[in-house]
């Protein structure tokens, strides 16, 4: 068995030196947006939100000029792009393209709100940049092969069939979304969600066996367990694509990008722009088919405004600017209570036993389900979702954006120098499933990576046979 020489994983993980040299500007830049009066009405505040935009720009400019890095595709570049639409892009559309978003006047915000929001989106990009920065020790070269991947594809197959099973016709069929657009209600829930989950976390196991076996063993493409993972990967992308669930065919397939691009093919600059507007025509005119059929298809055809193609991500806007404005009505944070959910979402069935011994709802413990009950009323028939800003801002406030975004950034740092590879399987395998979030954590909760990092390393577990080749 073959492996990539030292040097050329070397070449592609983080350069561990340079960041310390950009912390005095990030300070700066952190200093001079604190100290920015955020209490105007966002429509006499064109200059401050101006000055944000450039503050922000800045600060990626200078993270980006530090990457020292051939590929484009990447942990922190995939998390920037998803940043950028969810907290800049209605802001851009009104301050520099004079465009209103359809869903702007639907906010019960106030306007003084959105000042504060995009406040706080530049002190969490520029703490995030800083938390990135941080230098991440190096660590010895660990090559390892994994057997075993046709257990994970009997696994695969087996939860694929119950799937199908149990999550009903509508949804295979792209149906239930387009009942959604007449006010019904969309949820996978019961057994299918359960099935839902862990389908989602064996496929990513499989994808990162396959990658790990690519790296370690290049001849490994020959076998028979091989082919049938990557047929199994297909077939997943497949049956969600006809079904119109955009979001599961773009975590497997960023996962695998990033990692792939980051430890065997680096993507340059002009090959990860085309990869990223590809892919946001293509996943837009999937979602619009799945809800409109041929006339959403082309109606968007015929758009010239570029913001269009990302503008259903860029809504989420609405949860962020909702979530602060639960806060200032209540009057105090929450202090770690709306994390309970996801906390309690790593044991299986805890949330429930929860509920149903306490005194709390399902509201009092994830910052989701409380912005559709504070929108909607008790029984929503839709949810706007969450913010990773807003989901830290509404339980520890600025001073939690400040922090929390701080340790993203270095947790991203540490999870993009597994994706270059050479830190053994299990790294690689947490890379892979972290990947497949870091588009969406924008627009998620802050800790919706955790189930699934963890859920995912004990299936490896028993699934797979790790052997070191040095």
């Amino acid at each position: 068995m073959s492996a990539q020489p030292k040097d050329a994983i070397r070449a592609q993980a983080p350069n561990a030196g340079t960041g310390l040299i950009v912390l005095p500007i990030y300070l700066v830049l952190l200093v001079l947006t604190l100290v920015t009066p955020v209490g105007a009405d966002f429509f006499s505040a064109g200059a401050t939100l101006r000055g944000y935009l450039l503050i922000s720009l800045a600060t990626v400019i200078i993270h980006l000029s530090q990457a020292r890095d051939r590929n484009w595709m990447r942990i922190d570049t995939i998390f920037l792009l998803g940043y950028f639409i969810v907290y800049y892009q209605w802001v851009s559309m009104i301050e520099i393209s004079r465009i209103i978003p359809q869903n702007f006047f639907a906010l019960p915000a106030n306007s003084q709100r959105i000042v504060f929001g995009t406040w706080l989106a530049t002190l969490g990009l520029i703490t995030w940049a800083i938390g990135y920065a941080m230098p991440t020790p190096r660590r010895r070269e660990v090559v390892q092969h994994v057997g075993g991947s046709g257990k994970i594809n009997l696994v695969f197959g087996l939860l694929l069939v119950a799937f199908v099973g149990t999550v009903g016709g509508d949804y295979l069929t792209g149906a239930i979304y387009r009942q959604v657009r007449a006010g019904g209600f969309v949820t996978m829930s019961g057994v299918a969600s359960y099935v839902y989950t862990l389908l989602s976390i064996v496929i990513l196991i499989l994808a990162a066996v396959l990658l790990n076996n690519l790296k370690s063993a290049p001849e490994s493409v020959h076998t028979r367990t091989f082919q049938w993972g990557v047929l199994a990967l297909i077939a997943y992308c497949a049956l969600f694509s006809f079904a119109g669930e955009r979001g599961a065919v773009v975590q497997v397939l960023s996962a695998i990008a990033v990692v792939y691009c980051s430890s065997r093919r680096p993507l340059g600059l002009a090959g990860f722009f085309l990869a990223t507007a590809a892919g946001a025509l293509v996943f837009t005119i999937a979602g619009l088919a799945r809800a409109d059929g041929a006339t959403g298809v082309w109606a968007i055809l015929e758009q010239t405004n570029p913001y269009t193609f990302t503008l259903n991500l860029a809504n989420s806007a609405r949860a962020f600017f909702l979530g602060i404005d639960i806060v200032n009505q209540r009057g105090e944070l929450f202090w770690g209570q709306l994390w309970l959910g996801n906390l309690l979402a790593v044991v299986p069935f805890a949330q429930n036993v929860f509920v149903s011994i306490s005194e709390m709802s399902p509201y009092d413990i994830n910052s989701a389900y409380l912005i559709a009950y504070y929108r909607f009323g008790p029984n929503p028939h839709t949810s706007d979702g969450s913010t990773m800003l807003g989901d830290i801002y509404m339980n520890f406030g600025t001073i939690g954006v400040l922090f929390f975004m701080t340790l993203y950034g270095a947790i991203c740092r540490r999870v993009q120098a597994y994706a270059a590879g050479g830190s053994g399987f299990y790294p690689m395998l947490v890379a892979v499933i972290f990947a497949s979030f870091v588009f969406y954590i924008s627009r998620s909760t802050y800790l919706i990576q955790l189930r699934p990092v963890i859920w995912g390393l004990l299936l490896a577990l028993m699934l797979v046979r790790v052997k070191s080749l040095r």
